[in-house]
Parts: structure tokens; sequence; C-alpha cells
């Protein structure tokens, strides 16, 4: 008996075996969520997170007509045929009904009887395996056999199915179609010497040559192929050199990017010598010979590796399972040059390059050997690692002979009748925006590595290299074991050149923040040097004429290489400040509150040192205050009124939240914007006229009360509709006459000093 039911039982369990569909759902594999994800960049597949592409889901007939015409490159046919009915089961409105027409009028799917699509269908190996043998270019007479598996036959031997558990009537999954399809695109297409993806005029198979990355100069969206140069469209991530994609293009440019499967070994070199390459990680390894080269854009035989690999260059060599199949080389990358400045010297400079390898005329030297004036790049590998430094000291020295071709966009210098061109990183202001920097006059010409100059010094005023602005003053608690908790006391400073450094001092000071003084160093460290700072009073009043074709500042000459130190913003942790020169500052007025300090020096007691508050009044705007509403809180023991106050600035609604800003409803205040958010808010404008008749206006000037007014480059109009409520008008809808309600001017200065219309309101 114990023998029958086992029997019956194993039986049983056969028939339930038996009765299982043929189409078995196996796990993910791998090999199908890359082709997927290789898909979804190409932009056959729609994009979605790996845990929702749905590997195991079968494939209907018209999501199969999906990705057909997309991978064929057909995607510009769809509008052609998105308002026509081909089959009796596919309405026009259905959402695939435009990819169905175009995959069966392209040859591809084959309607039903009864003129039926029978689009929900799932679809089977069989049938996949024809419109495969079709996108590779296999006629009928080429395929032998006359039985429906000789398609699926065919497939198989091109290597398409490989690793794919399949049969002739099951029905292929979403995975599994990924992969057929991800396969189709390097197989070679019948009668040609071309893969798949080389047939589709909107794909390309290419290796990335250079990118930005490895070109400095080039656009951020070029890179160059093994094909050419291309533009990636915006969205598009920077491909990575030396590696092959698949890509789709719209209009020329790149509209999808997707890696190939080649495997890739990658090495920072170390050195290399006899076909030897030792990487920076300490790895020997062979370079295999017989495979394409690229450098720069161009092949080079195995041959000419040697003259061109140096320290931290590096070498990609591609796989294809484990053939190589190319391989590429870069040289190290550069970075920007520093020149290294009077505050930066020291301490700082060994804490920086602690560690590092530094070469000096190849020479290796210490932190502390790197001097003011040498010019320092950091060098390496294309994924910005294996980092050592490279110091060039060559400073030329004369009399400016020309500027070429000219002051405002310079190319080259001459020292001394000697023409040097400047690097893409010269700072091309110090010739442009400083009176110093002109022919007849003496510089330091700071040449880089490539032989070009980097920057420029000049003479400067004897003595006003000791002043400086404090930008913060603060404590900090150690954290170090040695003195932990131990307050110590910071200041960072902004310097004559515009260069900012933190020091310490030695007690307790955060009356210095925002104060201009002068410095001595009075003890260097290990981390920081300690400063004793000398305050200025800055409390100058009244506005001061600036007059730019004379070089005046009121009655006072400027001198030439005078240092302007300007507050931007005292708002935030740190004010932010600049140093700016005399050719910066506007024509006009520098009203009272701008200028804060003035010294002179010289036997013409010419200006040398000012301290300005937003001179060039970078980022001022003009807003109505459309409503206001306070809220009293508690900050420690005291009671703090805060405001919340709602403006139109150019139009724009913003918002700002502060102490007590004085301003009401109605009011125009001038404003300093960070963007599009108010950062501080500076004062009300008074109303300078008001009227309820316009006697004229045009583009550029309105007259009331018998007196013409002229319009501010920002101008705004504004109308009052009713409680917190106000329209923005332009000029052009102010009307002569007395339709326009009372009109109210406010001007950006008072009208003896210039002032113009900021802001016309109408009541």
């Amino acid at each position: 008996m114990k023998k029958i039911i086992c029997l019956i039982m194993s039986i049983s369990i056969i028939l339930t075996v038996l009765v299982l569909p043929v189409n078995i759902v196996f796990a993910d594999s791998d090999q199908e969520t890359g082709s997927m994800q290789r898909l979804m960049d190409l932009g056959v597949f729609a994009k979605t997170d790996i845990d929702k592409m749905n590997l195991s889901e079968p494939i209907t007939r018209e999501q199969l007509a999906v990705v057909l015409v997309l991978i064929t490159g057909q995607k510009d046919k769809l509008d052609l045929y998105k308002n026509t009915g081909s089959f009796n089961d596919v309405p026009v409105s259905r959402w695939s009904n435009p990819y169905v027409n175009v995959a069966v009028r392209s040859g591809y799917m084959d309607a039903n009887s009864g003129n039926r699509f029978l689009p929900t269908e799932k679809v089977t190996f069989n049938s996949v395996s024809k419109i495969l043998c079709k996108l590779l270019r296999y006629d009928d007479e080429y395929i032998p056999g006359s039985d429906n598996n000789k398609y699926l036959r065919k497939i198989d031997g091109l290597g398409i199915l490989d690793d794919i558990n399949y049969s002739p009537s099951a029905f292929v999954t979403r995975g599994q179609l990924a992969l057929m399809l991800d396969r189709l695109l390097s197989t070679r297409v019948f009668g040609t010497d071309k893969n798949f993806i080389d047939t589709v005029p909107v794909f390309k198979s290419a290796i990335v040559l250079e990118n930005s990355v490895i070109n400095k100069n080039a656009d951020d969206r070029q890179i160059l192929t093994d094909k050419g140069f291309f533009y990636l469209k915006d969205g598009i991530s920077i491909p990575e050199a030396g590696k092959q994609y698949y890509f789709v293009f719209k209009d020329n440019d790149i509209e999808y990017a997707a890696l190939t499967d080649y495997q890739y070994k990658e090495y920072s070199v170390s050195s290399f010598s006899s076909g030897i390459l030792t990487a920076n990680s300490g790895e020997k390894v062979k370079l295999p010979a017989g495979i394409q080269y690229y450098y720069k854009g161009s092949t080079i035989s195995y041959s000419g590796l040697s003259p061109i690999l140096e320290k931290n260059s590096s070498v990609i060599i591609a796989y294809d399972d484990d053939k190589p199949v190319y391989g590429a080389v870069f040289d190290p990358v550069k970075s920007d040059p520093e020149v290294i400045t009077s505050s930066m010297a020291g301490i700082p400079l060994e804490i920086k390059y602690k560690g590092h390898l530094i070469d000096k005329g190849g020479k290796y030297i210490s932190a502390s050997q790197i001097e003011i004036n040498d010019v320092v790049y950091k060098v390496t590998d294309i994924w910005n690692q294996n980092a050592y430094f490279i110091v060039y000291d060559n400073v030329v020295s004369g009399k400016i002979t020309a500027i070429l071709p000219n002051k405002i966009s310079p190319a080259s210098i001459e020292i001394d009748n000697k023409p040097y061109v400047l690097a893409d990183t010269f700072p091309k202001e110090k010739i442009n925006r400083t009176e110093t920097t002109q022919v007849g006059e003496t510089a330091k010409l700071i040449i880089g590595a490539d032989g070009k100059a980097v920057d420029i010094i000049t003479e400067t005023i004897p003595g006003t290299n000791h002043y400086v602005f404090v930008l913060n003053s603060y404590i900090e608690n150690s954290v170090k074991s040695e003195d932990f908790g131990t307050p110590y006391y910071y200041v960072t400073l902004l310097h004559s050149d515009g260069g900012k450094k933190t020091y310490r001092i030695e007690r307790s000071m955060p009356s210095l923040r925002g104060k201009l003084a002068t410095y001595e160093i009075i003890a260097t460290g290990k981390e920081y040097d300690t400063v004793r700072l000398n305050t200025i009073d800055a409390n100058l009043t009244g506005s001061y004429r600036v007059n730019k074709e004379e070089r005046m500042i009121g009655d006072s000459y400027v001198a030439n290489g005078a240092v302007l130190f300007n507050i931007l913003n005292t708002a935030t942790a740190e004010i932010e400040a600049e140093v700016i020169s005399f050719s910066d500052l506007p024509d006009g007025y520098l009203m009272s509150g701008r200028v804060k300090y003035i010294h002179k020096s010289g036997d013409f007691m010419d200006i040398d040192v000012m301290l300005l508050d937003d001179a060039r009044e970078d980022n001022v705007a003009y807003g109505l205050v459309t409503s206001k509403s306070a809220n009293v809180i508690m900050v420690g023991n005291e009671i703090q009124k805060i405001e919340t106050v709602t403006l139109l600035v150019n139009g724009m609604p913003m918002v700002y939240t502060g102490e007590e800003t004085g301003l009401y409803v109605g009011s125009v205040a001038r404003v300093k914007l960070n963007g599009n958010t108010i950062r501080s808010v500076q004062n009300n404008i008074a109303a300078s006229a008001y009227s309820g008749e316009i006697q004229a206006v045009d583009s550029s000037r309105i007259r009331i009360n018998d007196k013409v007014y002229t319009y501010h480059k920002n101008i705004a109009v504004y109308k009052y509709i009713g409680p917190s409520d106000w329209k923005t008008l332009k000029t052009s809808d102010l009307k002569k006459g007395i339709d326009n309600g009372t009109v109210t001017l406010f001007l950006d200065k008072p009208e003896n000093y210039g002032g113009k219309v900021v802001a016309i309101v109408l009541r």
C-alpha cells in the first residue's frame, strides 16, 4: 500500500509540472538588468528604477511595436500616423496607435485575420526571432529550413539567445527582449561589415577621446570621439573619456548616451619601460600589443606609447570578455595655476602641501621651499587621483612696452619689447581695470608651465600693503587633546591685494569686525600667524563727486595703484567685501555713507587708500512696500520686534523678514538683492515730487509741476488697486493729462546730485 501511495504522489507531482505554462518565469538576471538599463539610457525603454523594470513580465505586441520603432530610429514618423487608424482593434485614440502603424508599415510586424492587430496579445520567441532576422536583413533564401523555427535557429546561432531559457512558443519577457535587443546592437548585419547600431541613422557607436574634464578649454557640452566632434543636449551626463558608448542623435546633437558592455581596465601610470607599465597602485602589467591605441584624438602605434607615457598619465584598455579591443591614453591633468602671494606664504603652505610630492625644477622640495611668486600646479590622472605638485619660478621684470591688441581685450603683453602670451587663467582685470598696468609702467610678469603669463605684479604705493579690512572676528575652542577646550581668537582679513587670510589675535575683539585697520605679524605658528591690528576711525560723512576724466574724488586726485576697499554685504556671518580700482567707480556722486575713510599721501597728497560702502551699487534695487506685519519675540531676556515686509521689486513680489525696518505700506525702499531674494533693506526713499497731472511723458522722461525728470535704467511704475493690491505698469502706460491719478516720483538720489526716477506711484 505504501508503494502504491508513493507511486500516486509521484504521478501527481509529474502531472503538476507538466501543466505548468511553457513560459517559466526565471529570476531577473544581472545580464537582463544591465541590458534593460542600457536600452533605457538609449530611450528605447522608458526610464524607471531597477525595482520597477518588471523584467519577468511578458511583452505584448503593442509594446513590441513601440520598442521596434525606437530601436530603428523612426520616432520622427509617429506624427505622420497619429491620426490614422489601420486596424479594427487599435483605435486612433489608443496610445499605441502611431507605433503600431509605423511598425507594420516598416514591414517588421504583420496584421492578423480580420484586419486585427491583437495589441495585448503576448509575443512568442518564434515571432520575435523572425523580426530580428528582418532587422539583420536575412531574407528567407538565406535561412535554411522550411519550418517556423528556422528564424529561431538563426538568431540562436548568432549568439543573441545565449543564456536565455526559451522554446518556440514560450512568451518573451521584458528582460529577455532587452537582452536580445542589446545583443542585436552589436550583431553584424548580413551582407555588410557593420553592426546593427551603425546601420540606423540616428544611432552611432563611438569611443570618447576627449571631454571637458580632459580638455579644460573645451566646451562643457562638447566631446571628441573616434567618429568626430559632437555636442551633448542639456541633461546628458558627460561621457567618460576612453570608453565606448552608444549614442542617439537628434538634430545632429546627442540626445541619449549609453555605455556599451565592454569591460575596462584603468591604470594610473607611475612609470613605463620596455612595454611594462607600473601603476601608482604598484601593479605591474604588460600592455597588450596588436590593438589600436588612441591619444589626443588620433591613433598611435604600440611603439608610440613609450615617449608619451609619464607619471600620472592615464591608460584605459577595453576588453570584450577577455580579448583586448582598443586602448586610450591621456596626459596628466594639470590644475589651473596658483600664484603664491605674501598672504599665502609660510606655515599655511606647509599645511596645504604636507605629505605631497613637490617637484621644482626637476628636484623634489619641501613645502617650506615654495616661495612668493612661485606658480604651483596640481597634477593628477584623469580620475583626479594620485596628486603631486609642480612648481615654476619664472618671473620676468621690466617695462611694459606694449599691450596687444589693446588694454580692453588683452591677449599678450610685451616686457622690454619681448612678447608674452596671456594664459586663459590670466586675471585680465589687472590690465583693463587697473591704471598701474599700462605702457611705460614697470611690472613683474609671472610665467607658468607653458611659457604663458599667468599673473602680473605692478608697483604699489609704499605703505598701502599694510592696510586690511576685518571681515570677521571670532572665538573657537580647541578640539586637540593637548589643549582641549582652550579658546583661541581669530580674525579674517581682506588684504590690499585682494587676498583673504585668517590669523590669530591675542585677545577677543569682536568689535574688530567691519573695521579698517593696519596690521603687523607678531608671531608665526604652525597653523596660523598672530597679528596685531591698529584700527582706523572710518566715519566720514557727506557726498563726494567722482570725476573719472580728471581722476578725482572731491577735490583730491587719486593715485595710480590706490587701494579701494569696498563693502558689499554686512548681513552675513563673514562680511563680504572686495578691493576695487578707481575705474570701477561710477561717474557722478557717491552719496553720504558711501565714503567712510580717505587716506592721502605724497607731495601732492593724493588719495591712496579708501574705505567705501557699496560704491558700485551692485545688486541694488528699489521696491514698493505692499504689506507689512510685525511679531514680538524673546531673544534671551530682551524683547525683539520682527517685521515681515512684502515688496514689489522689479515687478516681482519679494518678502523680507528682519528687525524693525522703518518701512511702511506705500513707501519705496532701497534694498540689496541676492539673486531673487532681498538680503538687506537699506532705507526709505522720500518722495521727490507729486502732482495730479502729467504734463509730458515719453520713454525716458516725465514732466510734472513744470519740471523734467529723467528715468533711471531700472525704473518701475506701480498703480494702487486696493489694500495690499498693486499693479505693475510700463512707462508706456503713462498718459499725458489727469487720468493717471496722483503721480508720485521717487529718485535714487537728490536731484541736485543727479538723481533719476526709480519709481512712479499712481494712486
